[in-house]
């Protein structure tokens, strides 16, 4: 997830490894992006949770995060869950003091220490030693006590949450930070709104899914090369495709043209001779990968304005999506679950909503009703299934995993091809 994905929803599920011989469980990886005040994503906190036995008298905080260091290394790989951001790891006292967390690179990784952290020469030691190996410290807002102020001191991110801190407290961490102190990190910003207060605050770090919900009141006209998208898109969903049409369209917005023809010339497409024509790549795509790649190539082009994290986002969705539809035997419905995901936040990159942005789009009636709300036809499920894989929605990811007739333990090796398949993506994208 490549230096133009320097961001890089979305997303977790479950995996059968384990660190340790003997322990016998799932293991479900989540990941949640972190930006900067320009909505860039500097990086990605991991959230794991493990579903099976584990044996007694085991610290299980410990074990979930030895398991997220293996599930990060050696199950999906750094770049593929990264690209060149950061990671944000929970890690406990005992993998503290055990370094364990030194597998990982320091220069890429920050410790986030939990709240219940106690404070003894032991922690203060071993934190102190992993700030001095380059690692860097992230801890809550509410350690800013007298307590914990050697802690507050080390530490180079504070992390708060301005829907449970109390005002008192905010403003006694505010007072401590001063203009010169560690940096702040606002989480669960989920909505426009709580990002202007967070901002207003003076953070420097923000998480959350503000990125993801669209601001519908500003009323923004389209610009030129997103008429050309949309009408592109448009002519892609279409029942019949009129080549000649679709050709004109790509002709008209360089960008269209650039990356149709960088993709089709890309080493994944395998093909042999080069491609310098439009008609050309048209015509050895075929209609049903016409229609794919045409839809991605659109996506991206009129994403172009949004954070990135959006883009990733909508591709992260669509080949999940479709992944899931092939593993279920729908091979007939997997270009429909593409496009479902990869049109799933085109209303936030017009800032619109869903009803309007697919109101000159003339897609397929059952993709439209899922977009619209209708999660109950088999589409709608695996749809549900992804965006609950993306929040770390444990408890829905296994529910909606057995309606759909899909092992638990399959599902986080189809998100972890989705992973690469996006580096790959992007790795074409930049060359």
């Amino acid at each position: 997830m490549s230096s133009a994905h320097a961001h890089a929803p979305l997303t977790p599920t479950a995996v059968s490894a384990s660190p340790e011989a003997g322990c016998s469980h799932e293991v479900l990886l989540t990941r949640h992006p972190i930006f900067d005040t320009g909505r860039q994503t500097i990086g990605y906190e991991l959230d794991t949770k493990l579903i099976g036995e584990v044996h007694p008298g085991t610290d299980l905080a410990s074990e979930i995060c030895r398991h997220t260091i293996h599930q990060a290394l050696h199950v999906v790989g750094l770049e593929p869950l990264l690209g060149q951001s950061r990671l944000f790891i929970p890690v406990t006292p005992q993998v503290l003091s055990n370094e364990e967390y030194m597998l990982l690179p320091p220069e890429r990784t920050c410790l986030k220490l939990p709240p219940s952290m106690p404070l003894n020469e032991t922690v203060l030691a071993s934190s102190q030693k992993a700030r001095q190996a380059g690692y860097t410290l992230a801890i809550q807002g509410d350690m800013a006590t007298d307590r914990h102020w050697p802690m507050f001191d080390l530490a180079q991110i504070i992390r708060i949450d301005l829907a449970s801190m109390q005002p008192e407290q905010l403003h006694t961490l505010l007072h401590r930070k001063g203009y010169s102190g560690p940096s702040l990190l606002a989480a669960s910003i989920d909505t426009h709104e709580q990002l202007d207060k967070a901002l207003q605050l003076g953070v420097e770090y923000v998480q959350g899914f503000f990125f993801s919900e669209p601001q519908t009141s500003t009323h923004r006209a389209l610009t030129t090369p997103q008429v050309i998208q949309l009408r592109f898109l448009s002519e892609l969903s279409k029942p019949q495709l009129n080549y000649e049409t679709l050709e004109s369209i790509i002709k008209s917005d360089v960008a269209l043209m650039t990356h149709l023809l960088r993709y089709m010339n890309s080493a994944a497409m395998g093909i042999p001779r080069r491609i310098t024509s439009v008609k050309q790549a048209l015509a050895l795509l075929g209609e049903r990968a016409v229609r794919k790649w045409g839809s991605l190539v659109a996506i991206t082009a009129l994403g172009a304005g949004s954070p990135h994290e959006l883009l990733v986002t909508s591709l992260v969705r669509a080949r999940f999506c479709e992944l899931v539809a092939n593993r279920l035997h729908l091979e007939a419905q997997a270009l429909d679950a593409f496009l479902t995901g990869l049109f799933s936040t085109i209303d936030v990159m017009l800032h619109t909503t869903m009803e309007q942005a697919l109101g000159s789009l003339p897609v397929e009636s059952h993709v439209r009703s899922v977009l619209l709300g209708d999660h109950s036809s088999p589409l709608g499920m695996i749809y549900s299934l992804v965006c609950a894989a993306e929040r770390g929605a444990w408890g829905s990811v296994i529910e909606l995993g057995h309606k759909l007739l899909l092992p638990q333990q399959e599902v986080a090796p189809l998100y972890y091809q989705t992973l690469r398949w996006i580096d790959e993506f992007y790795s074409q994208s930049a060359a």
